[in-house]
């Protein structure tokens, strides 16, 4: 065989090896952290409730009236959305509801809602009882879980450590120190920087999430490292292989 061909080859062989080392996340660059007051305020809120909006995605449950029930809870039939049980928010704020017809709910929080829905329909039936879901509030969790992706918000308070573990929990790697949680407030974007080693038990069950809030849990560098090291017998194996033809090239007539 040529022996500028047989070079060539383990050159390239080594090239691609070396350049598979390349990696990049866009979490990983240019976020400050934020005080852990910011945190406490911001992320640790008890009184929080979701406050419907347009576009909203709703089901309602009267118990014992599935005729005036939309997706009902209470119901002996399927209430998954996959079958339509369910009514949008529109624009201007209203949901057509049963019997009702068009209400305005937007701006009211779950609690007012309902409480406003059992009044008005107190007019027909005696102490009615009333559920109402919102379908569509869910977030993202990326990075170093077992299970990364969108997950539905399906009660009116769901804290951080629940939330990933619906994603699988935390991986070996996991960076607990460095945990972070994008949300949109009003017309910016806020990033928190989350030590959860540092926080109380009580911090740490107490962090809520909110709608279309995005959870990135980073690997630790020992993880990097790792797979560098991973990376670096294979090229050593080819250096030496590179090595070892070179010399019998050099010994061949």
């Amino acid at each position: 065989m040529n022996k500028n061909l047989v070079i060539s080859i383990l050159l390239f062989s080594t090239f691609m090896v070396l350049n598979s080392c390349k990696v990049g996340n866009l979490f990983e660059q240019g976020y400050a952290t934020t005080d852990s007051k910011t945190i406490q305020d911001s992320l640790i809120d008890l009184h929080y409730e979701y406050v419907l909006k347009p576009d909203d995605k709703i089901n309602l449950s009267v118990w014992n009236h599935d005729e005036l029930s939309v997706g009902s809870v209470y119901s002996i039939y399927d209430a998954n959305t996959v079958y339509g049980r369910w009514v949008i928010i529109d624009k201007e704020g209203y949901a057509t509801l049963p019997k009702l017809g068009a209400v305005k709910l937007a701006g009211y929080t779950l609690s007012e809602a309902k409480a406003y829905l059992q009044k008005a329909y107190g007019k027909y039936l005696v102490n009615p009882v009333i559920e109402m879901n919102v379908l569509n509030r869910e977030v993202t969790v990326l990075g170093d879980v077992l299970h990364p992706g969108n997950f539905i918000l399906e009660k009116q308070q769901n804290n951080l450590l629940s939330i990933i573990a619906q994603a699988g929990g935390f991986n070996f790697y996991s960076d607990k120190r460095n945990v972070k949680i994008t949300r949109r407030v009003a017309d910016t974007v806020k990033l928190y920087n989350l030590d959860l080693t540092q926080m109380t038990p009580y911090e740490q069950e107490h962090i809520l999430l909110k709608n279309g809030d995005i959870v990135y849990v980073p690997a630790k560098k020992a993880k990097v490292t790792d797979k560098r090291v991973s990376v670096i017998i294979p090229i050593s194996t080819v250096i030496s292989s590179i090595i070892l033809v070179l010399s019998f090239l050099k010994k061949t007539p």
